[in-house]
């Protein structure tokens, strides 16, 4: 009498492990978001040092030399590369940030260059400090200008340095772990 009865609906266990099976699924799903989401990162900082190798190479073509070294992580380290002498007025500039400041000030200055680099996107240059403080500096004749910089995908400032003898400049992100060093640096050669 009982055996033609029809059940419509879930034990405990069914739901249980169709629980478990969704978040098995879901976790899948944002480790590979994430993973997607450096990779785009890595390959977007990729292109921003292909984009300022062009800058630096147009740079050379106007003055058969690439923009100076930073002898020193500091303010008189930029002036000395820029030959600007400068007065910080706003904000905060930290040692990582003077090379990459003193790079995009050097390109600028060229008119190829300039072209190059203004094509770059916006969230890869900025003039404001960690804070979100405006960076601004004022020049020898009283004239006022923000201080930009290149910075990388995960807001860092790029490094622009060269390595001991070597007649070609490095350019240099910290890549996605922040931190210059480690094995996911990226660099332009």
């Amino acid at each position: 009498m009982f055996a033609n009865r029809r059940q419509f609906g879930m034990t405990l266990t069914e739901v249980l492990v169709s629980l478990v099976v969704l978040l098995i699924l879901i976790s899948a799903a944002a480790r590979l978001g994430q993973y997607v989401k450096t990779r785009s990162a890595v390959q977007l900082a990729d292109s921003l040092l292909s984009v300022i190798d062009t800058a630096m190479q147009l740079y050379y073509e106007d003055y058969q030399a690439f923009p100076p070294p930073v002898p020193a992580a500091s303010q008189a380290g930029f002036e000395a590369a820029t030959e600007t002498s400068i007065t910080l007025v706003n904000g905060a500039v930290s040692a990582d940030d003077w090379s990459s400041a003193a790079l995009y000030w050097m390109l600028n200055r060229s008119p190829h260059s300039r072209d190059i680099i203004a094509a770059v996107s916006s969230r890869l240059v900025t003039a404001e400090d960690a804070t979100g403080r405006p960076i601004v500096i004022q020049l020898s004749d009283g004239e006022r200008k923000n201080l930009l910089r290149f910075i990388d995908p995960w807001g860092m400032s790029l490094r622009y340095e060269y390595a001991p003898g070597d007649q070609f400049p490095r350019l240099r992100s910290a890549g996605p772990d922040g931190q210059f060093g480690t094995e996911d640096d990226i660099e332009n050669k």
